[in-house]
């Protein structure tokens, strides 16, 4: 995959990726149901609104963060690498964060997990499906790759930021800047969720 074209892929899908000040209906609702025990309607069809939404997002955004890897091993020069590593790093960045505002809205609430693991073809939604995003979430591999990612970029931050202002992804630039404040920087915080998940 080339670099532009990752470009746009990212500045097509960021948009659709949930942020928490756009959840609060589906906060609410994920409260509700867990004290009623059960979703209504309207609440199901948001829920799953919303999800299904991600999903394809996600979808979208992993392929471009898996078709960037080779790119980065093959020996681009020190800039590009830089380049596709801060247009990559920004897509995981937003991935993790994302997913963590969705698994917010069904951890703790029994309802609301078993309600996203149900299949639904209306939205191409398949059983078990938020329990393998949860369990891939907190995969120790996962873990590990996302903890190096975020060491690499605080090290070489600012060459970062100077190669994609520099070839016209300023944008990126300000995305990057907005997630630093969601970094999961210690392996601690991904083993508790991962607890919270095995418990479960």
């Amino acid at each position: 995959m080339e670099l532009q074209d990752a470009w746009r892929i990212l500045k097509t899908v960021q948009p659709a990726l949930p942020r928490r000040e756009e959840l609060g209906q589906e906060l609410l609702d994920a409260a509700t149901a867990q004290d009623r025990g059960y979703y209504q309607p309207d609440e199901d069809e948001r829920l799953r609104e919303v999800y299904s939404r991600y999903l394809a997002a996600r979808g979208t955004l992993w392929e471009m963060v898996l078709a960037l890897e080779p790119r980065l091993k093959q020996g681009a020069n020190e800039r590009e690498r830089l380049q596709l590593f801060g247009i990559s790093f920004c897509a995981a960045a937003m991935l993790v964060r994302s997913a963590n505002f969705i698994i917010s809205l069904a951890a703790d609430r029994p309802v609301v997990w078993k309600k996203l693991d149900e299949a639904e073809p209306k939205y191409g939604l398949e059983r078990k499906n938020f329990t393998r995003l949860y369990r891939s979430v907190t995969s120790p591999r996962w873990m590990w790759a996302y903890t190096e990612a975020v060491r690499f970029y605080e090290s070489e931050r600012l060459n970062i930021h100077e190669v994609l202002e520099t070839s016209e992804m300023e944008l990126a630039v300000d995305w990057l800047i907005e997630e630093e404040s969601f970094f999961q920087k210690s392996r601690r915080g991904f083993l508790k969720k991962r607890l919270s998940y095995r418990l479960h």
